[in-house]
């Protein structure tokens, strides 16, 4: 499906189409959280200009079905990914993104900002106090620094991962060369307004198979990865388990499970997040808490067929049999929460609308 096509396709599937769901011009979810009952979430691709990095959009839900696009947070995101944390019962949402090297190319990362919002929470017209530096790039690593995740407590202290790798000297999201390194951040205090280099939580050099850059769909054959983006940590319900979510070369999302000692995540299962073109995934919900329902945001991805124009589906729902649908106006009734089935079918079964896409059966058919 051509990008440039999206917008009539969405105009074409009546009312429900554009009303339930973002399809064109964001991508990157950051800092999706459940704040008083309301959802929040902050793609990128708004402010943008030819003279401008751009800054979060801000959208917000009651119920992960009718989206209200809000103010853009024209002070915040710089045009790149980030997370919002709250910390304390009460107290302000932090957000953190990648700090740009002033001059430079956007994709040059110096660590990372903090803002916080003020009068305390999360609100559809939430401000924010100026940035403030508070973490800078660790120099070994020299594959990018970037796509704070949210903060995560463990044993007493506050942590946040980021996006990193080394060996590559190229800072470039899918290096030829090197090792993914998700870079673990250790907070001075609650507040996150100063970090330390903890190490790599978690390293990798290979993908799960890939993504065919022609059919948009998955493919036995690992590659080379030096880059770990987009990255997101959260424990796993009962017990000592945690979950680490990995973007990998620009194509697919992968997941890892596991037990966090010594600033060191002992990987004890890894698979694909999804089969097909989605990317940049993180997790969504009230806190960090075991017993959290979690839901999965994501955008299309960047492979050739949509890297122009990527459009953002929100939300998608992480299931055994879910997987990304290859057309990316398309979304696939298992990817979401059982009360919009009716909704998605509805905009996938339009007569001008895409049929079956490549990357899984027709959408009455279970997936294998």
């Amino acid at each position: 499906m051509l990008p440039q096509l999206l917008p009539a396709l969405a105009a074409a599937g009546g009312g429900w189409c554009p009303r339930f769901h973002t399809i064109a011009n964001h991508y990157d979810p950051s800092g999706p959280i459940l704040v008083d009952g309301l959802w929040h979430v902050f793609p990128d691709g708004c402010c943008t200009s030819s003279n401008a990095l751009g800054c979060w959009c801000h959208y917000t839900s009651p119920d992960l079905l009718r989206w209200t696009a809000q103010a853009p947070l024209s002070q915040v995101g710089n045009g790149d990914t980030g997370s919002i944390s709250i910390t304390s019962s009460g107290g302000p949402a932090i957000a953190l993104f990648p700090a740009l090297v002033p001059g430079q190319h956007q994709r040059i990362e110096d660590g990372f900002l903090r803002q916080s919002s003020l009068g305390g929470g999360l609100s559809p017209n939430v401000t924010w106090s100026p940035p403030v530096h508070v973490a800078k790039r660790p120099p070994q690593l020299d594959a990018g620094f970037r796509d704070p995740a949210r903060a995560l407590l463990l044993d007493g202290s506050w942590y946040v991962g980021v996006g990193s790798g080394f060996g590559a000297g190229d800072n470039n999201t899918s290096p030829s060369k090197g090792v993914g390194c998700l870079a673990w951040m250790k907070a001075s205090n609650a507040s996150l307004s100063a970090f330390e280099y903890a190490g790599c939580l978690l390293e990798v050099n290979s993908t799960t198979g890939s993504i065919d850059g022609k059919t948009v769909a998955w493919r036995e054959g690992d590659q080379h990865c030096a880059f770990f983006e987009c990255p997101d940590i959260f424990p796993l319900g009962d017990g000592d388990k945690y979950v680490a979510l990995a973007s990998v070369n620009a194509a697919q999302n992968e997941f890892f499970v596991g037990t966090i000692s010594d600033n060191k995540f002992k990987v004890e299962q890894r698979s694909l997040l999804d089969y097909g073109q989605c990317y940049a995934a993180r997790t969504g919900s009230a806190s960090q808490s075991r017993a959290d329902r979690r839901v999965v945001f994501g955008d299309t991805g960047w492979v050739s067929q949509v890297q122009h124009e990527p459009p953002f589906a929100l939300p998608r729902r992480k299931s055994k049999r879910s997987r990304c649908a290859a057309q990316p106006a398309r979304l696939r009734p298992d990817m979401l929460p059982d009360e919009q089935v009716g909704v998605v079918r509805r905009c996938a079964a339009h007569p001008e609308g895409p049929s079956a896409g490549r990357g899984g059966p027709p959408d009455d058919q279970p997936d294998p």
